[in-house]
């Protein structure tokens, strides 16, 4: 499996999810609560962001990863990214997801 990983000053790069995640990186996105225009003392908000970014990060890592999953892990992708279930084999459900990620843009 692979996972992008980012850094604060350089474009993300993808990674095997077993190897060690370089000094001065994070697999999570690198951002301020101010860049989204969230008061950093505002709790919910900063909770709010914090899970929008951690199902971002989530779907990412996931696409990247699709031809790995198997038939029930493609069906659970499915219905947590885009709240929908989807049938068939293998190759139409990564078929009917990429198009479900096309449509979501």
């Amino acid at each position: 499996m692979r996972t992008w990983i980012y850094h604060k000053t350089k474009s993300p790069k993808i990674i095997l999810v077993n190897d060690p995640i370089p000094k001065g990186w994070s697999i999570t996105p690198i951002c301020k609560t101010t860049d989204f225009d969230i008061d950093p003392d505002d709790v919910i908000g900063v909770q709010n962001l914090g899970q929008t970014i951690e199902g971002i990060k989530d779907c990412l890592n996931g696409v990247l990863n699709l031809k790995e999953m198997k038939v029930g892990q493609l069906k659970a992708f499915a219905q947590k990214h885009f709240g929908t279930s989807i049938r068939g084999r293998k190759p139409v459900l990564i078929f009917q997801i990429r198009r479900l990620m096309n449509d979501s843009q």
